[in-house]
């Protein structure tokens, strides 16, 4: 059974109660997305969806959602079943670096699994600075929209700068009831290179996969968490662009260095003699810069 609390209006909150046995075994809150053609410049919703079929208000955004673990594997039935008491179609989730940037609060999701996650769109970036040619009349409008995400309906939307980089998860009741694929090989990355990010990035976005014993060793942790400028930094992936990944919903994260591999026995151990098992090893360690230990200067 599920229960409303509150009322339908527009940009309210709609909470969910499940429960078997006059018992509650779980909970989903969820909110009305009213910026679906800022997601849909951004991300690449339209290879899972026609997004003229799911026009108006038919997107949500699913803020808490939590089972008892005992009815994990239901849901999906209750995700769909919030669904269609509201009226929608899609549900997105986000996932931010810093908890402190979220517009609301949020908890950790026990739909993860069943959801789908999107790769980001490209976007034409235009430099402050560039000239531009014409009227002054396409100049304004070139300087007004710079910057800018323009949906595929040709409307301008949220300004980049205007919010944070976040990795989207997607639900639809059509993902949710194909058949996936469970992978259980453990698979263990050493390195957060960008061999390694891009090797992680073709398991991850496969719709009708699901890797779920992913496990990356790397002693900086994942390229967006490094707070060390000097560090070298990536030339494939931006910061925002490792961001919109969303990794931390997909893969262990193991933040320590690699000191041994046993071959027999496959495992890799790690810092502090803990030792992470693997069916696949993934070596990509990326470049090795040596440290300097003291320099001697001669003087004339």
């Amino acid at each position: 059974a599920a229960e409303e609390e509150e009322g339908r209006t527009e940009g309210s909150v709609h909470a969910f109660v499940a429960t078997v046995a006059d018992q509650v075994v779980g909970v989903a809150v969820v909110r009305p997305a009213t910026d679906a053609d800022h997601l849909r410049a951004h991300y690449n919703i339209e290879n899972f969806v026609i997004f003229e079929h799911h026009d108006g208000p038919k997107h949500g955004y699913l803020q808490h959602f939590s089972l008892n673990p005992m009815f994990t594997h239901y849901g999906k039935h209750f995700a769909a079943e919030v669904l269609r008491k509201m009226g929608m179609t899609c549900l997105y989730h986000r996932t931010y670096v810093d908890p402190a940037e979220h517009l609301y609060p949020q908890t950790l999701l026990s739909l993860v699994p069943e959801m789908v996650s999107v790769t980001r769109r490209c976007q034409v970036i235009y430099p402050k600075g560039a000239p531009m040619g014409g009227t002054r009349q396409a100049k304004s409008f070139a300087e007004s929209t710079r910057a800018r995400s323009v949906c595929a309906k040709g409307r301008v939307v949220t300004r980049d700068e205007d919010v944070p980089p976040y990795g989207l998860s997607f639900f639809t009741c059509k993902l949710a009831f194909e058949p996936k694929l469970t992978v259980n090989a453990r698979i263990v990355v050493v390195g957060a290179s960008d061999v390694a990010i891009s090797f992680l990035e073709s398991l991850i976005f496969r719709p009708h996969l699901h890797f779920p014993n992913i496990t990356l060793v790397s002693a900086h942790g994942l390229p967006s968490n490094r707070a060390n400028p000097l560090l070298p930094s990536s030339l494939c992936y931006s910061e925002s662009e490792t961001v919109q990944l969303a990794l931390r919903n997909n893969i262990n994260l193991v933040t320590a260095k690699m000191t041994a591999i046993d071959r027999e026995k496959k495992f890799v151990a790690v810092e502090g003699g803990a030792r992470v098992y693997y069916d696949s090893l993934v070596l990509a360690i990326g470049k090795q810069f040596q440290v300097v230990d003291h320099l001697e200067f001669e003087q004339e």
